[in-house]
């Protein structure tokens, strides 16, 4: 069970051991702390605002800040997130923040928290949106080992109040318990016409056929019961039993061909799509040094992340619809971990 209280000195140690590597150091930081590494005295700089630290099962597990941003009481500002390593993946972030919000608004009285996050840092993103931040259209940048480095202003407003005075969110973000599996063959029966309806859905906007979904279900279920199709694997992920979404893959010596990654339009904005490239990765046999993909043209959200991944453009499919990408899985591990 996770829950929060104020900050306590005995916590220092635990949470400076989180931020073990510059990236994460920078992105937690944000340039306000100098260089890598983290130290005590550096840490110091947020002894000024409200510190609060994340447990589960009791033990020190997230921290996070608060503070006013401006003359305006109303609101307030949330920052320095950082969840244990070890425990990611487990919902903690979320939580942790979700909780913070109840503090904001039914102890503090705020009526604004607002958060800034690096463009780059796209796990911290999905975990923002999936609390229930929106970005506000305010862009920031964070001077950085040098750099400039571009970020954004996200915002979660005070619910609607009920007559209970009680507060609940407009709309719910429940923690979601995220199970993944590989397809069993004898599954397929049951299963590809539901991830053929996944895939119908989130491409039927970005690359339209003009046929008919009875006609292209069929043409894409002849392709995945064909020759064609033998030696492809799809890793399937579920959200509390719901199949939420998948990845196709297929291995040929060094390389992965990643040829598929869908994720339900109801699930896009919870970090379902980070928990099954985390999971893929951990599943993927030794002596795979590279990835591949192709993604269509039309497909600019797909395109930026193939780029925060370390792919790079090496061609086209042969209808020139797509390009044909490949990088190398030390960046997308980086990336992803």
């Amino acid at each position: 069970m996770i829950r929060i209280r104020p900050y306590i000195d005995p916590d220092r140690d635990t949470v400076l051991s989180w931020c073990r590597d510059e990236e994460t150091f920078h992105r937690w930081t944000a340039g306000t702390m100098g260089d890598f590494p983290i130290t005590p005295e550096k840490f110091e700089k947020t002894a000024s605002v409200m510190r609060f630290t994340a447990l589960d099962d009791d033990e020190p597990a997230g921290f996070f800040t608060v503070r006013i941003p401006g003359e305006n009481s109303n609101e307030l500002r949330f920052g320095y997130v950082l969840v244990d390593p070890d425990r990611r993946g487990r919902g903690i972030g979320r939580g942790m923040l979700t909780l913070g919000l109840q503090f904001a608004f039914q102890i503090y009285g705020a009526e604004q928290v607002t958060i800034g996050v690096l463009e780059s840092n796209l796990p911290a993103r999905a975990c923002y949106q999936t609390v229930g931040f929106t970005e506000t259209g305010v862009h920031e940048t964070y001077h950085i080992a040098g750099t400039d480095q571009p970020a954004l202003e996200l915002e979660y407003r005070k619910p609607k109040e009920h007559q209970s005075g009680t507060w609940t969110e407009e709309k719910e973000h429940p923690i979601v318990n995220f199970t993944f599996s590989l397809l069993n063959p004898a599954q397929s029966d049951d299963l590809l016409p539901q991830l053929f309806s996944i895939l119908a859905r989130n491409m039927g906007e970005i690359a339209p056929t003009g046929n008919t979904y009875e006609e292209d279900q069929q043409i894409w279920l002849s392709y995945m019961y064909s020759d064609q199709a033998r030696g492809k694997q799809i890793l399937l992920a579920y959200a509390d039993d719901i199949l939420a979404g998948y990845l196709q893959y297929s291995i040929t010596g060094d390389t992965v061909l990643i040829e598929e990654v869908e994720i339900a339009p109801d699930y896009q904005r919870t970090f379902l799509f980070y928990r099954l490239l985390q999971h893929f990765l951990a599943i993927l046999p030794d002596g795979v040094t590279h990835a591949e993909a192709y993604i269509n043209k039309h497909n600019c959200n797909s395109q930026r992340i193939a780029q925060k991944l370390g792919f790079q453009i090496i061609g086209e499919n042969k209808s020139g619809s797509s390009y044909h990408l490949r990088g190398e899985m030390t960046s997308f591990q980086r990336f992803i971990h």
